[in-house]
């Protein structure tokens, strides 16, 4: 399950300029993923991003952002068992207790 993580900033997928840092499966140990922080720079980019694009998220319809919200809630009801198991991967949780 070992993957390179990154960041998605203006639409862009980065790799962070800051800290490695890496989770390891607490019960098995092994490694789970690894990735870097953002720099201060990248979330400068990121703020910068979200503060262009919230005027014309804000002149959406309230429909469309409804349908938008709902179709996130239904990718993540399909995925269910995968985030379980990754959440139950990361903290040591028990999987029925990660699928609450």
């Amino acid at each position: 399950m070992h993957a390179q993580q990154q960041q998605l900033i203006n639409g862009t997928w980065v790799v962070g300029n800051a800290e490695p840092f890496t989770k390891h499966d607490p019960v098995a140990g092994m490694l789970l993923w690894q990735g870097a922080a953002a720099s201060s720079s990248q979330v400068g980019a990121a703020v910068e991003a979200a503060r262009a694009a919230f005027p014309t998220w804000a002149r959406t319809p309230f429909a469309e952002r409804q349908a938008l919200v709902e179709r996130f809630v239904d990718v993540l009801t399909a995925r269910r068992e995968d985030l379980a198991i990754a959440i139950a991967s990361e903290t040591g949780k028990p999987l029925w207790e990660a699928k609450t």
